[in-house]
């Protein structure tokens, strides 16, 4: 199927899906031969096809970074603000503009005095401590395009995305974007100086890429020597829709990663994120 016809997007999105969802039918499958058999040890090898939710645990101290899609069109942003800045991570960068202010953060790089077409083509990055970040000019087709934030955290450069969407009006503008962030990186490092982040920087991508887990848009990250972190956590790792005024609250869709490469993080979540449409991930950089 060809990726860029916004009519056959959401059809290959539901059938990478499915077969991740087909999985859960291990756990009848097993149970049944369990009691048919009456081999009650085989009761605990159903869980696997759920997938695994966990990630690695660290008492190390690291750097508690949140990436998430807000909704800019959802309001109450004063509750959003409340809401991330009770949450106590060291960074926040939030795509589409919703959140203006975070208690206890300084808003270290946005493009929020940019001209765009819509406020959900915006993004920012807060830190508690001083941080170097960018944001990029939009990027994309004439039709439609956005921006994305690079997070600079010692010798880790964290790449925080916000594909266009392929549907419902265009999908002109994922395939310049994909292409020009992965042209940035090669074995899963930065190949050349870039802004705030350097050459030889270690990798990551993470956020909202609209995209489902072997896409083309994902191949085209993974294949820069990426790999994604939560690749086996099944229907625990869907991330949209979660419930707003315009989406029913039923996670289907993983379009939300974390791509990374020789980086330690560890304690990686999806959260809920007040009023938007997108879970966010939570996740600590270790040094």
């Amino acid at each position: 199927m060809p990726w860029e016809n916004i009519y056959l997007y959401p059809i290959q999105a539901l059938l990478l899906t499915i077969p991740i969802w087909l999985l859960a039918l291990w756990i009848p499958w097993t149970i049944g031969c369990a009691v048919w058999w009456k081999r009650w040890w085989l009761i605990p090898l159903s869980l696997p096809g759920l997938g695994w939710p966990f990630s690695a645990q660290s008492n190390v101290e690291g750097t508690e970074v949140l990436v998430a899609n807000v909704n800019a069109f959802s309001g109450r942003a004063q509750f959003l603000q409340s809401y991330v800045e009770l949450m106590h991570v060291d960074v926040a960068v939030l795509i589409e503009k919703r959140a203006e202010e975070i208690r206890g953060m300084k808003r270290i790089a946005d493009d929020f005095s940019t001209p765009v077409r819509r406020t959900s083509h915006h993004i920012a990055v807060f830190c508690r401590d001083d941080c170097q970040a960018w944001v990029s000019p939009q990027i994309g087709s004439t039709e439609l395009a956005m921006s994305f934030a690079l997070l600079r955290l010692s010798d880790v450069c964290i790449i925080s995305i916000h594909a266009p969407p392929p549907v419902p009006k265009t999908a002109t503008g994922m395939r310049p974007y994909i292409e020009h962030i992965a042209k940035y990186i090669e074995a899963g490092r930065i190949k050349a100086d870039w802004e705030v982040c350097k050459k030889g920087d270690r990798a990551m991508v993470v956020g909202d890429l609209n995209a489902t887990a072997s896409s083309w848009p994902y191949r085209t990250l993974v294949n820069t020597g990426l790999e994604d972190a939560r690749a086996y956590t099944g229907i625990w790792g869907a991330t949209w829709p979660t419930g707003s005024e315009a989406f029913i609250d039923f996670p289907f869709f993983r379009i939300d990663h974390i791509l990374t490469a020789d980086v330690d993080v560890n304690n990686i979540q999806t959260v809920d994120i007040p009023d938007s449409d997108h879970k966010g991930i939570r996740f600590t950089v270790v040094p």
